[in-house]
Formats: structure tokens, C-alpha cells, sequence
């Protein structure tokens, strides 16, 4: 299947690890939690987005973007600029409030989204 430009993914992660920049970039490893495969995406900084912990688990919305080709509106200039640079791209991230109980034998967290133990 063709994914078309710019392509936008909601997953079901959990935050691994972050590191900001001193210009405001965040970038986060998700682990994929359908899937198992890791993702790292960059917060802009001047995204206005819920703070995230590591080890938080919810879902992540984010795009996929190549520079040169991809556009992102500038509001206080009233236009479409190019990205600079390729990259995955955060827009909004929803905490998941339904994890619930630990299996007592080993730990696990049950997953209502999933329907399984991670």
C-alpha cells in the first residue's frame, strides 16, 4: 500500500527514553506497542504539547516529513514553509488512563487497547 505524503500514524507506545536540545527539539523513543518496533520522533518547540515521563503509555500522533518537499504553516508570517530537515514529527499525544491492573506473578501490565499483558 502506498502511504501518502506527508504521512500521519497513530500508535499505541510507551515512552523508552528522551533528550532535549538546548534549541527546544525533544526527541523520544516510543516503543510500539502492537508492533514491538521502536520510533523516534522530534517535538518542535513551539509545540504545545502534554509533558511526557518515561515509562508513560498512550497514544502518539505523528507525521512523517521530507525536507525540501513537505510544508508547515508559519502563523505569524501567513504561509507554508519547507522543512529543513526529514524527520517524524509529533501532533498530539493522549496519555491512556486504562491501564489498569499488574499481574502478580510477573509484573505485566494488561493493555484494555490491545487486549493482552505487555
Amino acid at each position: 500500500m502506498e502511504r501518502i505524503r506527508p504521512f500521519s500514524e497513530t500508535i499505541l507506545c510507551k515512552l523508552m527514553a528522551k533528550s532535549e536540545d538546548a534549541f527546544g527539539y525533544t526527541r523520544y523513543v516510543f516503543k510500539n506497542l502492537v508492533t514491538g518496533s521502536f520510533e523516534m520522533i522530534t517535538r518542535l518547540p513551539n509545540w504545545d504539547l502534554p509533558y511526557i515521563e518515561i515509562g508513560d503509555v498512550g497514544f502518539v500522533n505523528y507525521m512523517e516529513a521530507v525536507a525540501g518537499e513537505d510544508t508547515w504553516y508559519d502563523a505569524d508570517n501567513d504561509k507554508f514553509v519547507k522543512y529543513r530537515a526529514d524527520g517524524s514529527y509529533m501532533v498530539s499525544w493522549v496519555r491512556s488512563g486504562k491501564i489498569a491492573k499488574k499481574e502478580e506473578d510477573n509484573g505485566r501490565r494488561w493493555i484494555p487497547e490491545l487486549g493482552s499483558w505487555i
